[in-house]
């Protein structure tokens, strides 16, 4: 199971938890790897969920998050990297849909999320170990 289904998993077993996956929520949503869309989507947590659990599903830098979460007013976070290899997750894109995909780009950021994180310490779960 990927991000997808954790997240889902979360929400249901975690009284009061939320999950704000950007795609498709604002008619001119940013990309997933910019910092619009992850103030974007921390305002609408704040906004609508303060003193929530709130499971905000971004592809940002993660050396960036102290910084704008400070800015945002967020007091208290995690930064989890839910990750798989290539090979599970370009299987997992191509079961959505059809579209064109460059998995070069996608694995070359993937390397940056996973690199980041693992120097800042940060959790690193692997979605593609079933326990997961």
């Amino acid at each position: 199971s990927g991000k997808t289904t954790l997240a889902e998993m979360l929400v249901s077993q975690i009284e009061n938890a939320h999950w704000i996956h950007p795609d498709g929520l604002w008619s001119n949503t940013p990309t997933m790897a910019t910092e619009a869309i992850l103030a974007q989507a921390t305002e609408l947590a704040v906004r609508q969920h303060s003193g929530s659990l709130c499971i905000v599903d971004c592809q940002i830098r993660p050396s960036l998050l102290p910084t704008m979460f400070d800015q945002l007013g967020v007091r208290h976070w995690t930064h989890v990297l839910l990750t798989c290899p290539r090979s599970v997750r370009e299987g997992r894109l191509l079961q959505r849909d059809s579209g064109a995909y460059d998995f070069a780009t996608i694995d070359n950021w993937a390397s940056i999320l996973l690199g980041e994180s693992r120097r800042r310490g940060d959790l690193v779960l692997d979605t593609s170990i079933e326990s997961t």
